[in-house]
Parts: C-alpha cells; sequence; structure tokens
C-alpha cells in the first residue's frame, strides 16, 4: 500500500525525519529518541512499513536488555524516489535520489547558451524523461521532479517558474516544483543534516555573485516576487563597476571568486592578470584554497584580501541581520577547508555595525556541488519531514 505523504500524520513524518537524521535504528531505539512507548514505536514502524517509506534491513551487531540482537530498520531505498535537477552556467546535473538523501543514479548535460524560455522547457523534459527511462522500473514509485534554476535564465520572461512547472507537469507526468538554486542548497544544509537543529538561519553563497537563501520558522522565506534576501545587488559604493544588471557598484562585483583569483593571482602570486586568463575551474579552486590557508597562518597580503572582502560582505550582512534579527549565518564557498578564517574578520566588521545586544553567529562551510540538486529534490521530499 502506497500513500501520499500528505495523509502521512504528524509521528509519522517525525519518525520518518528521525531515520533520515540518525540512521538505521531497532524499534526500542526509535522509542528512545522519540520518548514513545515501545508498543507505539511498533505501530508506527509497521504502518510506514506497510506504506514502503520504512524496510527492516536484519539484525543489529549489539544485543538489547533480551539478549536477542535486534531488528533494524531504516527508510526504503526505492520509495519515495525523487529526481533532483540543478540548472548551472554550463552544466545541468540530474540526480535520482530518496528520504536518505543517498545518490541512486546520476546524469550532467551541458546547459543551453541563453535559451528562451521554450527552448529551456525543451531541454529539460528531454532530459528528465531520458533520465526516467534509464534510471527507473514500473515498478518503482517517482514522487516527483525538483529543479533549480537560476533566475538569469528567464530573464524578461514573466511568472517563468509557473510556466515551465505546468509543462513539465504535462510532459513528465509527475509532481514538478520549481526554485532557484541557491534557496535549493539552503533546503539541502536544512534537511541534509548541517543545520538541522535551526529553525531559523541565513545562507550566503559566494561564487560567480553572491546568493542568499532564509529559513524562517522552518520553512523557506522566498518574499512576494522571488527576491527575498537579494545581496548580489546590494548597492555598496556610488559610481562603481557596471554589473550585469545594468547599474553599478553592486556587492557583486566586489565580492566573488573570481574577484578574489584575481587579488590572489596579483598579490600573492605577483603576476598580470592576464598570466590567469587560461586558468581552468580547478587552478582557481586551487588558488583560493591556498589564499585562505596562507590567511590563516598570518600572510598579510592574503590577510588583506580577506579583510576588504569580510567589510563589503559584512554591508549585506548587516542589512539582512537588522531587518530580520535571524542571528545565525551560514557562509558557503569553494574556499578550501581554511574558508572559516574569514569569519573572524567578517564577525569583527558585522559587530561594528549591528545594534547593542543584536547577534551573530557565523559558520562556514566547503561548497558541496551535489548539495543544489540534493536541494531541488528536497522541494519534493521536504514534505515528508517535518521539525523536532
Amino acid at each position: 500500500m502506497l500513500l501520499r505523504c500528505s495523509l502521512l500524520t504528524e509521528r509519522e513524518k517525525r519518525v520518518i525525519t528521525i531515520f533520515s537524521r540518525y540512521g538505521a535504528l531497532s524499534k526500542k531505539g526509535l522509542a528512545e529518541k522519540e520518548e514513545m512507548s515501545w508498543a507505539t514505536a511498533v505501530k508506527l514502524v509497521s504502518r510506514l512499513e506497510n506504506m514502503g517509506i520504512v524496510q527492516c534491513i536484519g539484525a543489529g551487531p549489539q544485543p538489547e536488555t533480551t539478549g536477542k540482537n535486534p531488528l533494524l530498520y531504516d527508510l526504503s531505498d526505492r520509495n519515495p524516489l525523487v529526481i533532483g535537477i540543478d540548472v548551472a552556467y554550463s552544466t545541468t546535473h540530474l540526480i535520482l535520489t530518496n528520504l536518505k538523501k543517498t545518490v541512486l543514479a546520476q546524469q550532467t548535460s551541458k546547459t543551453p547558451q541563453k535559451p528562451s524560455l521554450s527552448e529551456l522547457q525543451h531541454f529539460l523534459v528531454e532530459q528528465c524523461l531520458k533520465f526516467i527511462h534509464q534510471n527507473l522500473s514500473g515498478n518503482d514509485s517517482l514522487k516527483g521532479v525538483g529543479i533549480g534554476i537560476p533566475l538569469w535564465l528567464a530573464k524578461g520572461e514573466p511568472t517563468p517558474f509557473a510556466l515551465l512547472q505546468k509543462a513539465l507537469e504535462t510532459h513528465c507526468r509527475t509532481r514538478v516544483r520549481i526554485e532557484n538554486n541557491v534557496r535549493n542548497y539552503t533546503m539541502y544544509k536544512k534537511w541534509g543534516g548541517k543545520a538541522f537543529s535551526l529553525d531559523n538561519f541565513i545562507l550566503i553563497t559566494i561564487r560567480n555573485g553572491i546568493g542568499t537563501g532564509i529559513f524562517y520558522r522552518g520553512e523557506l522565506l522566498r518574499g512576494i516576487h522571488g527576491m527575498a534576501g537579494e545581496l548580489s545587488h546590494l548597492t555598496v559604493v556610488d559610481q562603481g563597476q557596471t554589473c550585469r544588471c545594468g547599474r553599478g557598484g553592486c556587492l557583486e562585483t566586489l565580492l566573488n571568486q573570481d574577484v578574489l583569483y584575481q587579488q590572489y593571482v596579483q598579490q600573492i602570486r605577483k603576476e598580470m592578470p592576464l598570466a590567469s586568463a587560461t586558468d581552468t575551474k580547478a587552478d582557481i579552486r586551487k588558488g583560493l584554497a591556498d589564499l585562505f590557508s596562507l590567511a590563516k597562518h598570518g600572510n598579510q597580503n592574503a590577510v588583506a584580501i580577506i579583510k576588504q572582502a569580510a567589510y563589503h560582505l559584512a554591508i549585506g550582512v548587516e542589512a539582512l541581520l537588522k531587518i530580520l534579527d535571524i542571528p545565525d549565518v551560514i557562509i558557503v564557498a569553494d574556499f578550501g577547508p581554511d574558508g572559516d578564517a574569514l569569519l573572524p574578520y567578517l564577525h569583527a566588521e558585522v559587530s561594528q555595525r549591528l545594534l547593542p545586544g543584536t547577534e551573530m553567529s557565523a559558520r562556514y562551510f566547503p561548497l558541496e556541488q551535489l548539495g543544489f540538486a540534493q536541494g531541488a529534490a528536497l522541494l519534493i521530499l521536504q514534505k515528508y519531514f517535518t521539525r523536532l
């Protein structure tokens, strides 16, 4: 018997969330985690097992008080299944995943350059149907497709996400949900575990631009026009460098991974910008990791670059904290293991700007590329989870 997640009770969603959070558990272990009776745990596990959402995976390695090795239960590998799609500048990544967030299959394709809405629709339908045909059988339960799309792909189109969603649902015959990539990554950080305990947090990605996702009271905050927390095009300096949005002095023109890399090339490697013109993404990733490692170990040139980055970023963080009053900030970037070298300088800059009594807690996590597609899948799977 397979039921839609909308028919799950809140208690059943709590059990699913506990399995997702902690992995395989015995019925006794579940009862202890949820602080419920063993009989209730048996009833809930049996119901979810009948739905195909939970499966018995065999006896555990350690005996319980009865002296017997307990049976362990975990979320099903193949029910429900969801496809997550991340549409990025150059590549589009598709994954097949489940409630355990296991990547069961994946595929990468080249993203069309500057597509119209109809071209983007055709591309996504083609990729999705091909992926379904190759990776799902008739016995599989596909619950939907989640997609991450950057706003620049649908520039000038009215309500692009709604139009794409309707078309894709018609062609793929399954539920489709679409959100921008950074909000999907925010969803991944929430339900993927790193921010699991936080019902309110701000996530900021530093890549080609500055992306922002806001979780408030356990839900993504989007705003009326889907622009909540938009920092990339916050004006930081008057008459600054022209931004891709057509205005000048936007935050993303002063702080992004390419700007940091060029500063690294000129001020650390002492090379002219032309010397790095042919550097690959791997070169940039390695250079940024070196920059932050040097800063962490006290290299003055590297510290100066990081301090300047923190100064510019603090302007945006200050605005978000004063407006939203959400103190937990997560910085995500491809800066290597020492990317947290940014945090003390960011904290110092923001603290000078905040009102008395306002606090900020900042954490850094290295970028996980699959997190965007995983977050897209969670647009569908989040309905199975609940706050603990």
